[in-house]
Parts: C-alpha cells; structure tokens; sequence
C-alpha cells in the first residue's frame, strides 16, 4: 500500500469555508485519534525492532500500536501469567538474586517497557507501527475510502466544537456526523477487502485435516501452506 503526506488533507480541508482556521497540529492529533481509534492492520506498517534486556526489561519504540510476537535469543515467548513476573529484578530466593529456571519463556508489556523472565538477552519484536514522514508527522494510506473517511473525521471534530460554541445550527453539525458515519463505515468495508493471495493463504490456514498446535513456535510461517496428503 502507498502513503501519502497528511498536508494534503489539510489542503483538502481548507477548501471548506468553516474550516478555515483548522490548524496543521490539531489535525495530527485527530489523525493519530482516527488510526488507534478505527486500528485495522492494514492502516500500519510491519516494523522489526532489536534490542537487548538488561535487568529483565528493555523500553519499546515508542510508534508500536501493537505487537505480532516477540523471540527472545531467537525463541518465541508468550505473555506471561507469573504474578510476580515484572518484580523479579527486586526478587530475592534464600538471600540471593532471583533466577528463572523454566525453560519457558514469558514476557509482559507495561509503561513503555518489556518485562522478560530472562535477566539478559538478545530481543526481536515484530510489531505494527505507525508510518511517519522525515519530521516524524504521521503517514496516511493512499485510499480514496481512508482519505474521505479522515476528512469526515476531522470535519466533524471541528464543527462540534463550533457547534458547541454556538457558530453553527444543529442541521450542518448533524449532516457532518452522518456523513462521517457513513464514511467510516465505507472505510472499514474497504480496507476488509482481500486480494487473491491474501484469500489463497485465508482459505488453506481453514482447509486441513490436521490440528496444528505448534505455529506460534514457527513464527506462523506455514500457517498459510498448501495442506498436501502423501500416498505410501
């Protein structure tokens, strides 16, 4: 998918005379809103962050929206249900500095930070993130149905509050909601839309005789294979 800069949907917005004074910043914001509010994949880019864990934990970029998985030395790790699993660089075991001993490795998100079961490590984090230009302002999808479906948006934002104020009668500040309702709507409908590889790989992780527990340990790669049946 292409992206574009969000300037031009300000040049867009600025055509509209009550919009006029509808400033470059407050529009970042309500695009940042719009993505973690309507928060399809498709809107995010897949982003690979490495780093290392000292003291059980190290700091996350700061663009994830969320997270595909994580491998620790190379292993895949789950998310943990150890109560005590983001305390244990303060845990201590017979005096002594606390040591995991499964071979089970388990992580935890919280406050910027990932908290792993293992003191030191080698970390890779397959993640969607939010595509953002050389002056770290957001980019959007090139797609006519996402594009109208922002400005709707914004639209919206801005005529509430001259609503609120008073500026504008309660028809326009009822039309602007409506239309964004059906844009969103025409959006989402859009951007579920698969094209024939993504349709292949859908319909073959369905089709199989055979229940396969183990993907999350091969990182999904075969969850879209062909299903092949040998004769012997």
């Amino acid at each position: 998918m292409n992206y574009i800069n969000i300037s031009i949907i300000l040049d867009r917005l600025l055509r509209n005379p009550l919009l006029r004074n509808l400033q470059f910043e407050t529009l970042v914001d309500w695009t940042v809103d719009f993505l973690e509010i309507v928060k399809m994949p498709v809107f995010f880019t897949d982003r690979l962050f490495k780093g290392e864990i000292e003291d059980y934990r190290v700091e996350l970029p700061c663009d994830i929206v969320y997270i595909n998985q994580v491998l620790i030395n190379d292993i895949p790790v789950r998310q943990a249900t150890d109560t005590f699993h983001n305390h244990y660089e303060c845990m201590c075991v017979d005096n002594r500095p606390y040591t995991f001993t499964s071979r089970d490795l388990t992580i935890t998100m919280e406050n910027g930070y990932l908290f792993s079961s293992l003191k030191c490590g080698k970390v890779q984090i397959s993640y969607k993130g939010i595509l953002t230009d050389d002056q770290g302002y957001p980019m959007i999808p090139d797609n006519r149905a996402f594009i109208n479906a922002l400005e709707k948006y914004a639209e919206n934002k801005h005529i509430r509050m001259l609503w609120q104020n008073g500026r504008v009668k309660d028809n326009i500040y009822m039309e602007a909601q409506q239309e964004y309702v059906w844009a969103v709507g025409q959006c989402e409908t859009a951007m579920r839309m698969l094209d024939l590889p993504k349709v292949e790989a859908l319909f073959n992780s369905w089709r199989t005789l055979l229940t396969h527990s183990n993907h999350f340990s091969t990182r999904f790669a075969h969850l879209g294979a062909k299903e092949l049946i040998k004769k012997h």
